[in-house]
């Protein structure tokens, strides 16, 4: 079989990947050279249908494919037909990746065991996933996601640690060498490749220390790659994803990027040349939309990764575990030359690949989506669209009737008002007149929309309209739940590639990260907390057998219904059924979060921040096992502390705690006591004191402002929520 090497055909090399010796770096070149070169034979149906797709998607809806040129091309027509464009599959690949996108999807990891380091382990790690998500972009990957997902029925997600990614730390010049240096020789060598580096990035040279410190040196980070269905090149033979032995990863990257992240100098790189069927779609679709960068599209990549030297096509080959690798092997080709390869390191995952698909095709790997079964539907829309614009037409500038030897030239109608048209008698022109506009005209425009509707499942109640004499927001909720129980499948693979995301994140950051790391927690109910951790952190110290610490789950959305309507009507009713009481202040405030007519988000009051560092407290006591009292401070709100710790002592977390640390005598319990006894005896004192004097605000001291009279007395916030120490756990447990 023949195989492309620098643009020509020069020898025949295997497609069989069990042909390949991973000792030996020519058939590694070989193969990945030879699945490139004839990738065409098995995917040239898929990547056609795919630019459709997109074309369509972006409102190129006249687009033909030409067999015989293997190219999209736009067909002439004659210049009075019409080409109407009414573009319904945009709007309906919005609603699609919306409905996904506002259910706001979240990580949580399980605990390995029910034992306490692990738990607190699991929620260190919680932690870290939700702060990567909030601060990495993942929105804008997940919508990136979401939308190949929807155009093409496929795409893939990998996740990789990135050297070059995180904050810069000072360097010397030869850590700029990108190698771990021992002997002097190698010291030696590698301080001359970081000063050319230096160098080449226009800094005063080794000489200045100020140079190093200037660029820097990045720790690394955990990156999210979302990679279109043309970039990636699966087992053929696989007919499921389970069933792929290896992959092929291509995307096109400029000569710089090649030279600096895999070592090798500009010389050694040749800039590709060959032409493909994508790169071909690829101009085909930017000359038709008009975008210069619309190359994003295809593992060639994006114009703006095409730097003044050109592209090299950059080959990733990733293979799952084999007898020989057990834990999987990859590398990296380009040209015909292996720059990179290995087998996994143990922890690390070994096939870091997640496909997504819309519709499932039974028997094939590669899926389909809602936007493909649609435009037949759209073409059947702008078709008849387009005839009412030509009836239009023939209507306002209605054909003339010349009989011949009239005298009148081709050039005598204008249009003009007042003209005249000499004839000769009695051959006089006449005006033709169209007939009325079909009525079945309009009644298979409704029939067509109704068929947008019927396969795509957004009915009126789906869009947002109210459908016929459904009222309430619940009856419309209903309705919307019926629409979206379509999309469950497609659902259900998006979240279980989240949660490989996740999970890979875990494995990489517990590797990879050996420096004290930040992360800033923002909580739902408005409060603040920072936290310090390193990769080690997210390992426990459970030895058992099967002990998984990166048990990743995804939550989509919430239980509450996504119509504001129904969300509001729900909270009226939970209020009316006595389920929330609106006397009582977590109730109201949950009632509010309900109705969306709550406080600022923005707003972080007093009692929030002491809520945080009542919370706060509850960890430092349990995780010092009883040996370290938090102080009482004159700016604490007593009496807001002490619920907190009574309503941690009523979880069955608590409970376990105790029972592990000596149950009646758990040094754990009697530190919260001593501290609850010491909110106590200020909240007594202070009671006291502002009862005779008036309420007001808080003093120079900083203390707290008193009670609402009425309130519950000192000695009964004492024992409001006490946990029993005997007798079993509390109730609720």
């Amino acid at each position: 079989m023949p195989i492309l090497k620098n643009g020509n055909l020069t020898k025949y090399a295997s497609t069989d990947f069990g042909a390949v010796d991973f000792k030996k770096d020519e058939t590694i070149s070989e193969f990945v050279q030879a699945r490139w070169a004839t990738r065409e034979q098995h995917r040239q149906s898929l990547e056609r249908q795919w630019y459709l797709n997109i074309a369509n998607y972006l409102g190129q809806q006249y687009l033909q494919w030409n067999p015989v040129t293997k190219a999209l091309f736009l067909p002439r027509q004659p210049r009075h037909r019409v080409r109407a464009t009414v573009n319904r599959l945009m709007p309906m690949v919005r609603r699609i990746i919306s409905s996904t996108v506002r259910q706001r999807p979240q990580w949580t990891v399980s605990p390995a065991t029910g034992e306490l380091n692990d738990r607190i382990t699991a929620g260190l790690a919680t932690d870290y996933l939700r702060y990567y998500w909030n601060t990495h972009g993942m929105n804008d990957k997940l919508i990136d996601l979401l939308t190949w997902r929807s155009t093409t029925g496929n795409v893939f997600v990998r996740v990789f640690w990135d050297a070059f990614k995180g904050d810069k730390i000072a360097a010397e010049a030869e850590d700029f060498s990108g190698k771990k240096a021992r002997s002097k020789e190698e010291k030696r060598k590698a301080k001359e490749e970081g000063e050319s580096y230096l160098k080449k990035m226009g800094l005063a040279g080794p000489e200045d220390a100020k140079a190093a410190k200037k660029i820097g040196v990045a720790i690394g980070d955990v990156d999210v790659e979302i990679c279109s269905p043309f970039e990636i090149d699966p087992d053929p033979d696989a007919t499921r994803w389970e069933d792929v032995s290896h992959l092929i990863h291509t995307k096109a990257r400029s000569i710089s990027y090649v030279v600096d992240r895999y070592g090798l100098k500009e010389e050694e790189v040749q800039a590709d040349d060959n032409e493909t069927v994508s790169r071909f779609f690829e101009r085909q679709l930017s000359s038709l939309t008009g975008s210069s960068n619309f190359g994003t599209v295809s593992a060639w990549g994006s114009a703006g990764q095409q730097g003044s030297g050109g592209t090299v096509l950059v080959h990733q080959l990733w293979c799952r575990p084999t007898p020989d690798y057990p834990n999987g092997y990859w590398a990296v080709v380009i040209g015909d030359r292996v720059v990179r390869k290995g087998e996994n390191p143990p922890g690390f995952p070994v096939f870091p690949y997640s496909h997504i698909k819309e519709v499932a095709v039974p028997g094939r790997l590669w899926g389909s989506c809602v936007l493909e079964q649609c435009l037949p539907i759209q073409a059947a829309y702008n078709r008849a669209r387009s005839q009412i614009i030509e009836h239009l037409n023939a209507v306002s500038r209605p054909q003339w009737l010349i009989p011949k030897g009239s005298g009148i030239s081709k050039t005598s109608f204008t249009g003009e008002p007042g003209e005249k048209i000499f004839y000769t008698y009695p051959l006089k022109p006449e005006l033709s007149r169209p007939g009325e506009l079909p009525s079945v005209t309009h009644q298979n425009i409704n029939q067509t929309l109704g068929d947008f509707e019927d396969v795509s499942s957004q009915h009126e109640a789906y869009k947002g309209a109210t459908p016929g004499r459904v009222e309430s927001g619940l009856g419309i909720a209903q309705l919307q739940e019926q629409d979206d129980g379509i999309l469950a499948p497609a659902s259900m693979s998006t979240s279980d590639a989240l949660k490989d995301i996740g999970t890979w994140a875990l494995q990489i950051s517990a590797k990879k990260i050996t420096e004290d790391r930040m992360i800033k927690l923002f909580g739902s109910d408005r409060t603040f907390d920072v936290r310090y951790f390193k990769g080690e952190d997210l390992l426990g110290g459970s030895k058992m057998t099967g002990t998984n610490y990166f048990d990743v789950m995804v939550e989509l959305g919430s239980s509450l219904p996504s119509s504001k309507g129904a969300r509001q009507q729900l909270g009226i009713s939970l209020a009316q059924f006595g389920i929330l009481d609106p006397g009582k202040k977590e109730d109201r405030e949950k009632l509010l979060e309900i109705l969306e007519v709550g406080a600022d988000p923005t707003d972080v009051s007093p009692g929030q921040m002491d809520k945080q560092n009542g919370r706060r407290e509850n960890m430092e006591m349990v995780t010092q096992q009883g040996q370290y009292l938090p102080p009482t401070w004159p700016f604490d709100d007593d009496a807001l502390h002490i619920s907190v710790h009574r309503e941690f002592q009523k979880t069955p977390e608590y409970w376990q705690i105790i029972q592990e640390t000596g149950g009646a005598e758990s040094p754990v319990h009697m530190i919260f006591e001593m501290h609850i006894q010491a909110h106590t005896e200020r909240l007594s004192a202070r009671y006291g004191v502002t009862q005779e004097e008036g309420a007001g605000p808080a003093g120079p001291q900083g203390a707290a402002e008193p009670m609402e009279e009425g309130g519950p007395s000192p000695d009964a916030l004492m024992e409001e929520g006490g946990a029993p120490l005997e007798g079993g756990p509390p109730v609720g447990y």
